[in-house]
C-alpha cells in the first residue's frame, strides 16, 4: 500500500498471494504512482533494503528513504555507523550538520562540541572549522537514506507491507 505522508490516506493498493515478497511489489506500486503523481521521496521499511528498490526510486526522479537492513552483519560497513553516519579515524560518528542543496554535510564531532577526542582536530585536519565530509544526495544511498528525511518536503509517499 502506498500512503501519502502529508494527508495519510491511501494513494495506491496492490494485493499479492501470501508468497510473493514485499520487495517484488515495491515498483509496480511507484510505477503506477507515477501516472498520477509527482514522486520526490519514499519511506519504506528496512525490509525493502535493497538496490534495485534505491535505483527505481531514482528512476522515477525520487529519492528512496529505507533504513539500513543489517542482514545478520557484526560490522558496519568501514568508514560509517550502521545508520549510515561517517566515521572519523578515531572511530567516533560525524555530527550531521544539515544540507547544502544536494549535499548532506557530516561536521567533526570534536569542533561541533560533541565529544573530547585525545587528537583533536589537528589529527584530521588543518582547518579550525574541522573535518568536513559532504556526501551527495544521489551518490551514496545509505548514508542519504537515513538523513534525507530532514529535506523531505513535497510529495512523500509511505510503502507498506501487508494490511
Amino acid at each position: 500500500m502506498a500512503v501519502d505522508a502529508k494527508s495519510e490516506l491511501p494513494m495506491a493498493l496492490t494485493v499479492a498471494r501470501a508468497n510473493v515478497y514485499d520487495g517484488e511489489m515495491v515498483i509496480p506500486l511507484m510505477e503506477e504512482l507515477r501516472q498520477d503523481w509527482r514522486i520526490r521521496f519514499v519511506l519504506m521499511d528496512a525490509g525493502y533494503d535493497q538496490t534495485k528498490n534505491d535505483e527505481a526510486a531514482r528512476a522515477l526522479g525520487a529519492q528512496a528513504i529505507i533504513p539500513m537492513n543489517r542482514r545478520n552483519e557484526k560490522e558496519p560497513p568501514e568508514g560509517m555507523d550502521f545508520d549510515g553516519t561517517p566515521r572519523r579515524t578515531m572511530g567516533y560518528r560525524m555530527t550531521y550538520w544539515g544540507a547544502e542543496g544536494d549535499w548532506l554535510k557530516f561536521r567533526c564531532p570534536h569542533a561541533a562540541g560533541q565529544i573530547d577526542c585525545p587528537l583533536g582536530m589537528a589529527a584530521c585536519s588543518a582547518s579550525n572549522y574541522g573535518m568536513v565530509v559532504k556526501k551527495h544526495i544521489g551518490e551514496d544511498v545509505v548514508v542519504t537514506r537515513i538523513h534525507i528525511a530532514v529535506l523531505a518536503h513535497g510529495r512523500c509517499f509511505m510503502m507498506n507491507g501487508p494490511l
